[in-house]
C-alpha cells in the first residue's frame, strides 16, 4: 500500500451487460493519530435513478481509520445516499466492543457489539485483502467482521474466512495483470478480489458473487 494513493474503479455488472453502472474511489493515506494509522476513503457514485434529473448521483461514501501496525480498526464512518431517514453512522471501536451510533431523523440509535481479537469493520475488508500481514497462502484466516450498516438498525457481526485460491493472469480494459486471488466467505456473502502480485498489491478485479455486481480498475496515482 501506498500513502496517498487515489485508485478509481468502475462498477459492472456481472449478470448482463458490460456497461459501468457507477464509479468508486478508494483513497489511502497515512494519519498520526495517539498512535500511527491508515485511513481508507470511499466514496460510490450511481446515476440516480429519476432520468429527468440531469447530472445528479447518488453518492455513498465511508471512512474507516485503523492501526498501522496491526490493522485493527479505530472508528468508521459512513454517508449512506441522499434519502429522508437514515443520515449517518458512525463506529467506535473500544477494548472489548464497537459502539455503533446510528443518526436517523427521527434521533439515534446505538447498539454495542462484542469484539475480540482478528476483528474488523465491514469497509475495511478490501484493504485486508491486499495485506500480506494478514493473507497467508497456506492456512484460511477466520476473522469476526462488524458490519455497521443493515436493515433495523444496529449492525450485526459475522465470521468470514478469507482463503488464498492460487493465480490468475486478469485482463481489463486498464490492462493486464497477474494476479493473486484471494476469496472472502461470509454467512450471507461470497467475494473474490485478485490483487496485483507485486508493486502496491492494488485491487485490481472484484466480484461480488451475491449481488451480482463487480469493480474493474480504470486509473490509479500517488499523490505526494
Amino acid at each position: 500500500m501506498v500513502d496517498g494513493e487515489t485508485v478509481v474503479y468502475e462498477w459492472i455488472n456481472l449478470r448482463g451487460n458490460s456497461e459501468p453502472l457507477g464509479t468508486r474511489l478508494m483513497k489511502v493515506s497515512r494519519v498520526n493519530l495517539e498512535i500511527p494509522c491508515f485511513r481508507l476513503y470511499t466514496v460510490d457514485r450511481f446515476p440516480a435513478p429519476d432520468s429527468r434529473l440531469a447530472n445528479r448521483y447518488r453518492t455513498e461514501s465511508t471512512v474507516v481509520t485503523f492501526n498501522r501496525a496491526d490493522l485493527t480498526p479505530l472508528s468508521s464512518l459512513i454517508y449512506p445516499a441522499e434519502n429522508d431517514t437514515l443520515l449517518f453512522i458512525t463506529t467506535l471501536y473500544q477494548e472489548r466492543n464497537a459502539r455503533i451510533i446510528t443518526r436517523t431523523s427521527d434521533g439515534d440509535i446505538e447498539n454495542r457489539l462484542p469484539t475480540g481479537a482478528l476483528t474488523y469493520d465491514f469497509f475495511q475488508l478490501p484493504f485486508l485483502c491486499r495485506s500480506l500481514k494478514i493473507i497467508s497462502t497456506e492456512i484460511p484466516l477466520h476473522i469476526l467482521v462488524i458490519t455497521p450498516l443493515t436493515v433495523p438498525p444496529g449492525g450485526m457481526s459475522t465470521i468470514a474466512e478469507l482463503s488464498f485460491a492460487g493465480t490468475d493472469t486478469v485482463g481489463i480494459p486498464a490492462g493486464s495483470f497477474e494476479c493473486e486471488k484471494i476469496l472472502v466467505h461470509q454467512p450471507y456473502l461470497d467475494e473474490i478480489y485478485w490483487i496485483e502480485k507485486t508493486g502496491a498489491r492494488r485491487i485490481i478485479l472484484y466480484k461480488n458473487l451475491t449481488t451480482g455486481r463487480g469493480l474493474r480498475l480504470t486509473t490509479s496515482t500517488v499523490n505526494p
